[in-house]
């Protein structure tokens, strides 16, 4: 669905800024780009499925509501305290810039990471309590982060609603 790629970056861009949040206008908060990063993750968003091509069209506010939900995690935003809990160790990348225009969303790169899927498949294979262990992290995040949806103003939840809603009507 989406093209996702690995990117140095060369410098700041011409003419870039730094953008503000505005929940009125669905802007969604974003930060300047950090140069000394040493790779960053673009993600590029097609109106369709890429796998089936144009006869599976996808509506684009999928990225909006991805960039509106990594913003949350951002210093100052309602769900950053989650990020610093060890017993969890449960990260989310950081989102540095979302052009709703050429859909595409800069994230901090969290590095060479193998899926679950691959984690299971490994030799030698994941133990159970590894399994266990993995789930008791994953679950205790998930229940943190749907218990501290409360406190996302109603602003912002709004715009999840309207955005998703669209989707599935």
């Amino acid at each position: 669905i989406n093209t996702t790629v690995r990117a140095e970056p060369q410098g700041k861009p011409k003419g870039s800024s730094d953008s503000t949040s505005d929940a009125g206008s669905e802007r969604v908060t974003t930060s300047p780009l950090d140069i000394a990063t040493k790779s960053l993750i673009l993600k590029h968003a097609s109106p369709f499925a890429a796998a089936v091509g144009v006869d599976f069209p996808i509506s684009l506010d999928r990225q909006f509501v991805e960039a509106a939900a990594l913003s949350l995690f951002n210093a100052g935003e309602p769900l950053h305290g989650l990020l610093g809990i060890p017993r969890v160790g449960v990260r989310v990348p950081r989102l540095h810039l979302f052009s709703e225009e050429d859909h595409v969303l800069v994230l901090e790169d969290l590095g060479k990471l193998s899926s679950i899927e691959a984690w299971l498949q490994s030799t030698p294979a994941p133990s159970a309590t590894q399994c266990q262990a993995l789930g008791q992290r994953l679950g205790t995040f998930m229940g943190m982060l749907h218990t501290s949806v409360v406190n996302v103003p109603v602003a912002q939840q709004n715009i999840f609603h309207r955005k998703v809603g669209q989707d599935l009507v």
